[in-house]
């Protein structure tokens, strides 16, 4: 009777043993965030540019020393499980290139990803016999010069995401956790000219281009908070007295940042630049223009389009120059047009800057997108200012909206009686887009 209750002390010692042994195994391995351990490759994935614009990341790269003939091949994001994401592949010899394709405002979204560390690979597939995968993964080696980036995501989800490759592997990664800065916007909205510059007038001289930009812009400030987003506006209705100049960028002894530099000082994803066409003498030219960098995917801006058609008196503009699609233009800099500005800099006894034929003419779209959009104005030239995010690889996704001509009647009547109705239009259906 002693050895049955001896042993069966030990079998109950054991199963403690066990026990305790399992608890600590799964407090370790999986309420501590354990991520298996990926055999990769020795080859690294060499990549050399990478870049945010607007709320999606995207970046090129190229694998030598590969078997070409796989059957499948993605980038992946590692924390335990594989999210897959499809990419553009040009295959060579014994190379791969990868990239999410040229439209610069699609590619990786960064919108819906759960806290944690991720880590990114190019993952190859090569089939065996019975038609299994056997997978080999390739570390992304950051060559872009860019080691660190920070981006927030749109408040409804609320993100920080650190961009960066520390970590075993060097590879790339994303850490992501709850966004606690209160001073991240998801849209900034600028109410264009101001103070001293009222821009475009009516005929009649009633009419100023920087108070009507003012209104429609609170219009649809009111509207996007109304639906939950985080607006920031660039300049308040009081801010400016009619002798001052609202400063583009950020000038010595100016105790505010510039225009054009806001939205990236503030985390914003989209920046959209509220203005209204006006051409001395003419009347009969009308509608809505609105601008944009080159190389996006259009589907947003065109819907934005055929919504206000569909749902306010306004139309397109005849004008052709530059023009896209109805309504949608987008202007870099001509070679003519680079010549001029170069040498309006020599007038003017500055020191060149860098503009080409990459760099958006508008710099309400040029300088809010860094090295996407072709962003030149650094420090150079103390009168000019600085803009501190122009070689920054994170963009915001820009937009001028010329909502209409002051010089045209019919354009004129509908945007002063019909003002709320034109702003929310468009506030709905941004809000619409962002947090579908």
């Amino acid at each position: 009777m002693g050895r049955r209750k001896s042993k069966f002390k030990w079998y109950l010692l054991l199963v403690i043993v066990l026990l305790v042994m399992f608890i600590v195994y799964y407090c370790f391995f999986y309420l501590r965030g354990y991520v298996p351990k990926l055999e990769v490759m020795e080859d690294k994935v060499s990549i050399s540019n990478y870049y945010i614009y607007g709320t999606n990341l995207s970046m090129e790269g190229v694998l030598d020393n590969i078997d070409t003939n796989y059957d499948d091949i993605d980038l992946v994001l590692y924390n335990g499980d594989f999210y897959e994401n499809d990419v553009d592949i040009i295959k060579g010899d014994r190379d791969i290139k990868f990239s999410f394709g040229d439209e610069i405002n699609k590619g990786l979204s960064l919108e819906n990803i759960d806290n944690g560390v991720y880590y990114l690979f190019i993952r190859v597939c090569y089939n065996d016999e019975e038609g299994n995968c056997n997978y080999n993964y390739y570390v992304l080696d950051n060559e872009t010069g860019y080691d660190e980036n920070v981006y927030y995501t749109v408040s409804n989800t609320n993100k920080k995401i650190v961009i960066n490759s520390s970590n075993d592997y060097g590879t790339m990664m994303f850490e992501v956790s709850d966004n606690n800065n209160e001073d991240i916007y998801d849209i900034v909205i600028d109410p264009g000219h101001g103070g001293i510059d009222s821009g475009t007038v009516s005929s009649d001289g009633v009419y100023v281009e920087k108070d009507l930009t003012m209104k429609m812009s609170r219009i649809i400030y009111d509207r996007l908070t109304d639906r939950g987003l985080k607006v920031r506006l660039t300049r308040e209705e009081d801010s400016l007295d009619d002798d001052e100049y609202f400063e583009e960028y950020n000038v010595s002894g100016v105790d505010y940042v510039g225009r054009a530099v806001i939205p990236r000082d503030v985390g914003a994803k989209y920046v959209f630049s509220i203005h209204l066409n006006g051409l001395d003498g003419v009347s009969s030219t009308r509608g809505l223009e609105i601008y944009t960098a080159r190389g996006i995917n259009y589907d947003f801006v065109e819907g934005l389009v055929n919504d206000i058609l569909d749902k306010t008196d306004m139309v397109t503009s005849s004008k052709e120059t530059y023009k896209v699609s109805d309504g949608v233009y987008t202007h870099n800099f001509t070679d003519s047009e680079v010549m001029n500005a170069l040498a309006g800099y020599d007038n003017r006894d500055y020191e060149r800057y860098d503009v080409s034929t990459n760099s958006n003419y508008l710099y309400m779209i040029r300088e809010t997108g860094g090295i996407v959009t072709g962003a030149y104005i650094d420090d150079r030239n103390e009168e000019v200012g600085s803009n501190p995010y122009y070689d920054s690889n994170i963009g915001v996704e820009a937009y001028l909206l010329e909502l209409g001509y002051l010089s045209n009647s019919r354009d004129l009547d509908y945007i002063v009686n019909n003002m709320e109705e034109y702003g929310n239009v468009i506030a709905d259906y941004i809000a619409d887009y962002i947090l579908s």
